[in-house]
Parts: C-alpha cells; sequence; structure tokens
C-alpha cells in the first residue's frame, strides 16, 4: 500500500500513461473515469480496461465529463471527442457501461478509480485529462503532476521503481488504512454526484 506523486515535465515519457494503465488493468469489477476533457481513443487502452474486467461476470463503468459549454463551437468539439472517447468505451467487456455528462459544463475533477469487490484498490488523481496529449504526450510539453495511491490488497506497482529521477516522489501514510480512506471518499462522493446533481445527464454518446 502506498502512495506516490507523479510529475510529467517532458514528451519522452508519461509517468501519467503507465500509471493509468496500471490502474484499469487491476482485476477488479468496477472502473471509474472523471475528467474534465476525454479524448483517449485507442484500442490499447481499450484492451488493458478489459484485462482489469476479465473473470468479472458483474463488472461496471462509469464515466464522466464536462468542463466546457456544450453549447459554444469550441465546447461542441470537446463534446464530440467525449463522445468518440465514450463510442471506444462502448466496445469494452463490461456488462453495466453508463456514460455521464455535466450539461452545465462545471466537471472538472480528474480521477480514475479502479473497484474490486465494492472497495476501490487503486486510483489516480491529479491535474492530468483524460486527454491525447496527456496519455500520449502530444504537442508541446507540460508540467502536470498526478497522484497514484493503492491499497494493501497490492505491491508496490513495479513500473515505479523503473521511472527517471524527478518523476515520482514516495509518501508514507499518515496512519494506517489512510490510503483506503481516500479512495473511499473519492468513490462515495462521485456516486452521490452522479446520483444526486440535477446537471449531470446520461450521454447519448451514439447519436
Amino acid at each position: 500500500m502506498g502512495i506516490a506523486i507523479l510529475f510529467r515535465k517532458d514528451l519522452n515519457k508519461s509517468p501519467f500513461r503507465i500509471a493509468l494503465d496500471y490502474v484499469v488493468s487491476l482485476s477488479g469489477e468496477g472502473l471509474i473515469l472523471s475528467s474534465g476533457y476525454c479524448s483517449i481513443k485507442h484500442q490499447g487502452f481499450v484492451d488493458k480496461v478489459n484485462e482489469g474486467f476479465n473473470y468479472h461476470s458483474e463488472s461496471f463503468l462509469k464515466t464522466l465529463s464536462g468542463n466546457f459549454d456544450i453549447e459554444g463551437n469550441e465546447g461542441k468539439k470537446h463534446l464530440e471527442a467525449y463522445k468518440n472517447f465514450a463510442r471506444s468505451l462502448s466496445r469494452c467487456n463490461s456488462k453495466y457501461k453508463d456514460f455521464h455528462l455535466d450539461k452545465k459544463g462545471l466537471w472538472h475533477a480528474k480521477f480514475s478509480i479502479k473497484v474490486r469487490d465494492n472497495s476501490p484498490v487503486a486510483m489516480i488523481i491529479g491535474s492530468s485529462n483524460l486527454s491525447k496529449s496527456a496519455y500520449f504526450c502530444q504537442s508541446y510539453p507540460k508540467h502536470e503532476s498526478d497522484i497514484l495511491i493503492w491499497d494493501k490488497r497490492e505491491n508496490e506497482p513495479s513500473f515505479i521503481s523503473e521511472l527517471p529521477e524527478g518523476a515520482v516522489w514516495i509518501l508514507s501514510p499518515h496512519y494506517p488504512g489512510q490510503e483506503n480512506d481516500l479512495m473511499r471518499s473519492q468513490y462515495d462522493q462521485f456516486n452521490n454526484h452522479i446520483k444526486y446533481n440535477e446537471n449531470i445527464s446520461n450521454l447519448n454518446y451514439l447519436e
């Protein structure tokens, strides 16, 4: 179990992509993907998602996006990118799929959570959107930071020791079980937001 801060500062390697692939491919029945903008459309990413759903018949996928005005020209581009993101993931092996949109354009929380036995086992949260530029290190270099959290059921991810100097910091929890408390809090807040916020709607991603 542990907490690691990851730094993305050049185009040579994306710790965010490595950590995201790690989280989504962990074995578990649930996956939550949340971001202000979503534009990853890559079969390799879908394959990682499917790897995590193997042997889980009651699997579920939930996504939420919407840090843009869906009526504006720029917002329409982001909306179409999110629809393409959803179309890509609609081919994954999860039994239940729910793609949500913040109609008011106020959602900008960026985190991904893997769930096993109705309990989060790993999460990445930080400044990186689920975008092509973050995942593939495209365009100009951006300095981003993300936090990877994993619980006691998982060993320290092997890729951490392979990251270059300055790309990762390992933190010690303040108390035993802090990782689980952090992940459970975010998991519960997400589900309550989806359930009770009137500005959240299902995305008609096949229109």
